[in-house]
């Protein structure tokens, strides 16, 4: 479930750069990569434990179908 969280901030976050084009018939747009900081979730003073310790991430750049499947 965070990955398709992850997913939908980068393509919300680069779609207005976005070009789109097809590969294989299908229409794609480019997801440009970078690092992030991920974890350290908490809701109401509990902590979800799978979520610590705050760490970075890279993400590598990717190709993402344009519609929902």
């Amino acid at each position: 479930m965070r990955n398709i969280l992850l997913i939908l901030f980068l393509i919300s976050y680069n779609y207005s750069s976005a070009q789109s084009m097809q590969i294989a018939g299908v229409e794609v747009v480019f997801v440009e990569g970078g690092w992030f900081e991920m974890g350290g979730a908490t809701y109401k003073n509990l902590k979800f434990e799978d979520t610590f310790p705050i760490h970075k991430v890279f993400v590598k750049s990717f190709y993402l179908g344009k519609y929902e499947v």
